[in-house]
């Protein structure tokens, strides 16, 4: 479903589908079974490297080609700076892996699922970023 969002007409159809994906991201992120998985993967990883590897090919690349692909569509109809568009998709991410760990996978009995409007929140950071000096 998110692989195949419309491009971006402007800054508002961009904000609309990064909000999208920065949601869905983050939902799939405070599932137990997904921090179950990490759980495993970073405990093993380091005696099978091929399973770190099999998972970041899985899903963070999966996650960052959907944003790259969003923000290379929005850059080719010149509605955003230029700017790393790279860094934009690792910042985002980033900032939305940073509420899974911090705030569940590290918070054990403690955690309480992360409002995704922090999802939005993160988006509309990264859209202060994106937005070019005229606007």
């Amino acid at each position: 479903m998110l692989a195949e969002l419309p491009g971006p007409r402007d800054l508002q159809t961009l904000r609309v589908a990064l909000t999208m994906v920065a949601r869905e991201i983050l939902s799939v992120m405070m599932q137990p079974e997904y921090l179950a998985l990490l759980r495993i993967i970073m405990a093993e990883t380091p005696r099978f490297p091929q399973i770190g590897q099999l998972f970041k090919a899985a899903v963070p690349e999966r996650g960052l080609t959907i944003l790259a692909t969003l923000l290379q569509q929005a850059r080719e109809h010149k509605i955003v700076a230029e700017i790393d568009l790279d860094a934009v998709s690792h910042a985002l991410l980033g900032g939305l892996l940073t509420y899974a760990l911090l705030d569940v996978f590290f918070a054990g009995e403690d955690a309480s699922p992360v409002a995704l409007e922090r999802a939005d929140a993160i988006v509309e950071v990264m859209m202060r970023a994106l937005a070019p000096a005229a606007i």
